[in-house]
Protein backbone atom coordinates (compact mmCIF):
# COMPACT_ATOMS: atom_id res chain seq x y z
CA UNK A 1 0.00 0.00 0.00
CA UNK A 2 2.93 2.10 0.61
CA UNK A 3 4.23 2.23 -2.34
CA UNK A 4 0.49 3.85 -4.37
CA UNK A 5 1.53 7.01 -2.06
CA UNK A 6 5.18 6.68 -2.00
CA UNK A 7 6.47 6.58 -5.76
CA UNK A 8 10.68 7.05 -5.39
CA UNK A 9 10.49 10.45 -6.74
CA UNK A 10 9.48 11.49 -3.28
CA UNK A 11 12.49 9.83 -1.50
CA UNK A 12 15.41 12.14 -0.62
CA UNK A 13 18.48 11.45 1.66
CA UNK A 14 20.22 14.61 2.35
CA UNK A 15 23.68 14.80 4.79
CA UNK A 16 22.06 17.58 7.22
CA UNK A 17 19.57 19.71 7.54
CA UNK A 18 20.83 23.30 9.15
CA UNK A 19 17.18 23.22 11.28
CA UNK A 20 13.78 21.32 11.72
CA UNK A 21 11.96 23.90 9.91
CA UNK A 22 14.58 23.03 6.77
CA UNK A 23 14.05 19.97 6.99
CA UNK A 24 10.71 19.71 6.87
CA UNK A 25 10.56 22.23 3.93
CA UNK A 26 13.01 19.83 1.80
CA UNK A 27 10.76 17.24 2.83
CA UNK A 28 7.64 18.98 1.07
CA UNK A 29 9.05 19.99 -1.57
CA UNK A 30 8.42 17.21 -3.71
CA UNK A 31 5.19 17.43 -2.63
CA UNK A 32 5.03 20.71 -3.76
CA UNK A 33 7.02 20.31 -6.87
CA UNK A 34 3.79 17.13 -7.68
CA UNK A 35 1.15 20.00 -6.81
CA UNK A 36 0.10 17.76 -4.12
CA UNK A 37 0.09 20.18 -1.58
CA UNK A 38 -0.19 24.35 -1.49
CA UNK A 39 2.30 26.31 -0.03
CA UNK A 40 0.23 27.11 2.79
CA UNK A 41 0.33 23.40 3.95
CA UNK A 42 3.62 23.66 5.23
CA UNK A 43 2.79 26.87 6.64
CA UNK A 44 0.61 25.45 8.54
CA UNK A 45 2.29 22.79 10.09
CA UNK A 46 5.10 25.78 11.11
CA UNK A 47 2.36 27.06 13.11
CA UNK A 48 1.10 24.13 14.55
CA UNK A 49 4.62 23.15 16.09
CA UNK A 50 4.46 26.98 17.46
CA UNK A 51 1.19 26.36 18.92
CA UNK A 52 1.88 23.13 20.40
CA UNK A 53 5.12 22.09 20.17
CA UNK A 54 6.68 19.26 18.18
CA UNK A 55 3.47 17.18 17.76
CA UNK A 56 4.96 15.20 14.98
CA UNK A 57 7.70 13.86 16.35
CA UNK A 58 6.22 10.03 16.48
CA UNK A 59 9.16 7.89 17.72
CA UNK A 60 12.44 8.33 18.00
CA UNK A 61 14.33 9.52 14.61
CA UNK A 62 10.93 9.65 13.31
CA UNK A 63 9.21 12.76 12.32
CA UNK A 64 5.81 12.16 10.38
CA UNK A 65 5.23 16.37 9.56
CA UNK A 66 1.06 16.94 8.50
CA UNK A 67 -1.24 19.18 8.75
CA UNK A 68 -5.39 18.85 8.27
CA UNK A 69 -6.62 18.30 4.89
CA UNK A 70 -7.92 21.76 4.43
CA UNK A 71 -4.86 23.16 5.06
CA UNK A 72 -3.82 22.84 1.40
CA UNK A 73 -3.74 19.27 0.56
CA UNK A 74 -4.63 18.78 -3.26
CA UNK A 75 -3.96 14.86 -3.75
CA UNK A 76 -3.28 12.35 -1.07
CA UNK A 77 0.65 11.44 -0.69
CA UNK A 78 3.66 10.84 1.16
CA UNK A 79 7.17 12.18 1.38
CA UNK A 80 10.35 10.30 2.78
CA UNK A 81 13.28 12.19 3.89
CA UNK A 82 16.48 11.01 5.57
CA UNK A 83 18.84 13.35 6.97
CA UNK A 84 21.69 11.55 7.62
CA UNK A 85 23.24 13.23 10.26
CA UNK A 86 19.75 13.68 11.84
CA UNK A 87 18.07 16.91 13.14
CA UNK A 88 16.87 18.47 16.46
CA UNK A 89 12.64 18.60 16.29
CA UNK A 90 13.30 19.88 20.20
CA UNK A 91 11.78 16.53 21.06
CA UNK A 92 13.07 15.39 24.16
CA UNK A 93 12.59 11.60 24.14
CA UNK A 94 13.06 11.47 20.33
CA UNK A 95 16.06 13.90 19.20
CA UNK A 96 17.77 13.21 16.76
CA UNK A 97 14.93 13.07 14.13
CA UNK A 98 16.68 11.25 11.12
CA UNK A 99 13.83 10.05 9.50
CA UNK A 100 11.17 12.67 8.25
CA UNK A 101 7.91 11.28 6.59
CA UNK A 102 5.38 13.67 4.79
CA UNK A 103 1.59 12.87 5.11
CA UNK A 104 -1.10 14.93 2.86
CA UNK A 105 -4.48 13.30 3.36
CA UNK A 106 -6.96 14.78 0.86
CA UNK A 107 -9.47 13.87 3.36
CA UNK A 108 -9.55 11.55 6.68
CA UNK A 109 -9.57 7.85 5.29
CA UNK A 110 -8.15 7.58 2.00
CA UNK A 111 -4.70 7.38 3.65
CA UNK A 112 -5.17 5.28 6.39
CA UNK A 113 -3.95 1.79 4.88
CA UNK A 114 -0.55 3.74 4.21
CA UNK A 115 -0.73 4.63 7.63
CA UNK A 116 -0.91 1.45 8.97
CA UNK A 117 1.34 0.00 6.66
CA UNK A 118 4.02 3.17 7.94
CA UNK A 119 3.57 1.73 11.14
CA UNK A 120 4.08 -1.76 10.51
CA UNK A 121 7.20 -0.86 9.10
CA UNK A 122 8.56 1.41 11.53
CA UNK A 123 7.36 -0.53 14.79
CA UNK A 124 10.36 -2.02 14.10
CA UNK A 125 13.57 -1.16 15.12
CA UNK A 126 15.73 -2.96 12.74
CA UNK A 127 13.37 -1.15 9.51
CA UNK A 128 14.43 1.96 11.36
CA UNK A 129 17.56 1.74 11.02
CA UNK A 130 17.93 0.32 7.60
CA UNK A 131 15.88 3.01 6.43
CA UNK A 132 18.03 6.10 8.47
CA UNK A 133 21.29 4.22 7.47
CA UNK A 134 20.47 3.75 3.21
CA UNK A 135 22.62 5.39 1.03
CA UNK A 136 20.54 5.73 -1.80
CA UNK A 137 17.15 6.34 -2.94
CA UNK A 138 16.72 2.79 -4.65
CA UNK A 139 17.91 1.24 -1.50
CA UNK A 140 14.74 2.74 0.46
CA UNK A 141 12.38 2.50 -2.46
CA UNK A 142 13.31 -1.23 -2.65
CA UNK A 143 12.85 -1.65 0.69
CA UNK A 144 9.67 -0.20 0.78
CA UNK A 145 8.25 -2.14 -1.95
CA UNK A 146 9.39 -5.59 -0.28
CA UNK A 147 7.26 -4.52 2.97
Amino acid sequence: MLKQFLPKSRIQIVEKADSWQEAVKLCAKPLLDEGMIEPRYVDKIFQLYEDIGPYFVIAPKIAMPHARPEDGVIATGLSLLVVSSGVNFHSEDNDPVSLIIMLAAKDNTEHLSALASLAEMLGDDENVERLVNATTTDEIFTFIQNQ
